[in-house]
């Protein structure tokens, strides 16, 4: 950490610029909260349709239910997957 503890020593994002990065935290910091929500929301369902695509890319042949438990497995440990789920991450290929 730098001196300002509010600016790390890098970027967020290494192809970004100090400057790109400053400006743009800055507008983030002046929407309103309800827009702060909406725009995470946004990442959070983005995210996660990147994390399927890449899952249908890789297994082709899975069903939507299959899909489904692949990409529940990206976000929780093998013990709640078999748990919750009785789906074991681990007899699909999936380390922990």
């Amino acid at each position: 950490m730098s001196d300002d503890a509010s600016h790390p020593t890098r970027p967020l994002a290494d192809d970004t610029t100090r400057e790109a990065e400053a400006l743009q935290l800055a507008i983030w910091r002046s929407l309103p909260m309800h827009e702060r929500f909406r725009l995470l929301g946004e990442l959070c369902a983005t995210a996660r349709h990147l994390t399927e695509l890449g899952i249908r890319k890789r297994h082709p042949l899975a069903g939507d239910d299959e899909v489904r438990m692949r990409l529940f497995a990206t976000w929780l440990d093998r013990a709640t997957m078999i748990r919750v789920y009785g789906w074991d991450p681990a007899e699909h290929g999936i380390a922990p």
